[in-house]
């Protein structure tokens, strides 16, 4: 991604980390019954290189085949071929190891916000005002975003510092809703709620540390887009394992990430029908 370090500019010289998610569980929801959205932090000036470094290497040395559309890291192919009896498995595993084990060098924090698509779905019907209209209101993606969103907040309270949100590009209807999600969330805050418990915790709350405006991106011009995708699809698969019964495979690369993990909890919703 061209601009990675022109971003800075946006909020003077205070230092800036920034944020890069992706999301999961966006399509049909017979193929995968959550939506995960799924966030890197990374403070630029001090690991960005070192990261960059690692993941152009990775991809150089990545077969075509490894590749989606031969030009970009994919958690899903790669877990994909790393799931099958094929010649490519064994350097699909060893890129995809190779990929997670740089949170852990560059001590990155990861967060997520998983949300049982179904049982979303129950609860707003459930608590939907007569005569709404129910494609007018937040969806099972919108939820997860506040949910990562949230506790990206909640951490970089601890120190004095901004948040530059870079999401990957996905379709306009979902990316005018993750910039409404920080509009509400400002105005929980404001109002003394805290955004992940929904509890009161008392008035003018301390303002949020995103950035006002969340920026959409490529991956395949984002190496540090493709690092979240891989992160997303990594604590995805370990979800839908461990909940949902899904064939095991991802176990020893979940426990690479999870040295960095910032929660580690069930889809929300999960059970309600």
């Amino acid at each position: 991604m061209a601009s990675q370090r022109s971003f800075f500019g946006v909020v003077g010289n205070k230092t800036v980390r920034v944020v890069y998610s992706d999301e999961s569980g966006v399509g049909s929801k017979k193929d995968e019954p959550i939506t995960v959205v799924t966030a890197v932090l990374m403070n630029m000036d001090k690991c960005w290189p070192a990261v960059k470094s690692e993941l152009r290497k990775i991809a150089t040395e990545t077969p075509k085949n490894l590749l989606y559309e031969e030009r970009e890291l994919k958690g899903s192919l790669l877990y994909s071929a790393a799931g099958k009896n094929i010649p490519e498995a064994p350097k699909a595993r060893e890129i995809l190891a190779r990929v997670l084990a740089i949170t852990i060098n560059e001590s990155i924090p990861v967060f997520y916000g998983a949300v049982d698509r179904v049982g979303y779905d129950a609860h707003a019907s459930a608590h939907r005002v007569q005569g709404a209209d129910p494609e007018k209101e937040g969806k099972a993606h919108d939820r997860a975003f506040d949910a990562c969103a949230a506790l990206v907040d909640r951490f970089a309270s601890g120190f004095d510092e901004h948040v530059l949100w870079i999401a990957d590009r996905s379709d306009p209807t979902r990316e005018r809703t993750t910039k409404v999600a920080l509009s509400w969330m400002q105005s929980l805050k404001a109002h003394g709620w805290d955004p992940i418990t929904y509890q009161f915790i008392k008035p003018n709350y301390d303002h949020v540390r995103i950035v006002d405006v969340i920026y959409f991106g490529h991956s395949h011009e984002s190496l540090a887009l493709q690092l979240a995708d891989v992160c997303c699809r990594t604590i995805t698969l370990h979800l839908l394992e461990k909940f949902y019964g899904w064939r095991p495979i991802v176990g020893p690369f979940y426990e690479m990430i999870r040295v960095g993990l910032m929660n580690d909890t069930e889809p929300e919703y999960r059970g309600i029908i």
